[in-house]
């Protein structure tokens, strides 16, 4: 599982030196087999504890494509005075773009191991590789062979994403909403486009901290994406509403009216808030 041979006097001096061959087992023979016998799809993840969790990582740098998500319990960084701490630092240093998921944990490991340990994690958190997405733990009292259980729900929590977007995932760029769902498409093996009420929901909780510019942005962006939908009208009217400019939201609300009728279940709330922001726009003009 290892990437070199040991030279270290503290470990098995001269074992190691696997990997390649290791990883070539997985592309060339046991990925194939797994796709010819069961029902899979695109998206792969590799996990692997201690000298499992540094083949996690050196398949992310020898081989980044063929897996999507890449888990290290506590990897044994420490091995060979810290070869795939350097190896690791140097590839993030010259990656500019990696689609990928990184999660690290570490337990109660001291000494050589939790200082090269801070190492990778200082390297993997200072350069911004677009599309990564790292995270990680570090458990006290949790022994090494303990930090895949430990660990375990976070890895998977973090990585598999919600059909409902995180506001925590929106940049200032509604792009970042492509991005995501893109990569939830990747996930589920099927194409996921972004939900007219989840999009709205973003925008709601932009407009609860009164961030208007971006919230009108994001309605606007779903607009673009559901021109007929009614509640999509609506809260882009809601928006302009809460930033102030009450023709625009009038004009929204209109839209959203036409397209209307009697069998939509909120049509007394949109008659009322049409005539409300009428009376309104007729008093300020």
């Amino acid at each position: 599982m290892y990437p070199t041979v040991n030279k270290e006097p503290q470990g098995p001096v001269g074992e190691g030196g696997g990997a390649a061959k290791f990883l070539a087992f997985f592309e060339q023979e046991l990925i194939p087999l797994v796709n010819k016998n069961y029902r899979t799809h695109d998206y792969k993840v590799i996990a692997g504890a201690s000298a499992g969790g540094v083949f996690a990582l050196y398949a992310l740098q020898a081989k980044s494509e063929l897996f999507q998500a890449h888990i290290a319990y506590s990897p044994a960084v420490w091995w060979n005075y810290g070869a795939m701490v350097k190896s690791t630092k140097s590839f993030i240093t010259k990656t500019k773009d990696l689609n990928n998921y990184v999660y690290i944990n570490i337990g109660e490991e001291a000494g050589i191991m939790r200082e090269r340990y801070d190492e990778l994690l200082q390297g993997m958190q200072s350069p911004k590789v677009r599309g990564l997405r790292f995270f990680n733990d570090a458990f006290d009292g949790i022994s090494h062979g303990l930090t895949s259980v430990a660990g375990v729900f976070n890895a998977y929590y973090n990585l598999f994403l919600p059909k409902q977007m995180p506001i925590s995932a929106l940049t200032d760029d509604v792009a970042s909403i492509d991005a995501y769902y893109q990569t939830l498409s990747q996930q589920w093996g099927e194409q996921i486009s972004p939900p007219d009420r989840a999009v709205r929901s973003l925008g709601y909780n932009l407009t609860g901290s009164k961030q208007f510019t971006r919230a009108i942005e994001v309605f606007k962006y779903n607009i673009k994406n559901y021109p007929k939908s009614v509640d999509a009208l609506s809260a882009l009217s809601y928006g302009y509403e809460m930033q102030g400019d009450t023709r625009q939201a009038l004009e929204q609300m209109e839209s959203a009216l036409a397209i209307a009728d009697d069998s939509y279940p909120y049509i007394n709330y949109l008659r009322e808030t049409k005539a409300r922001l009428q009376a309104e726009f007729d008093k300020r003009n």
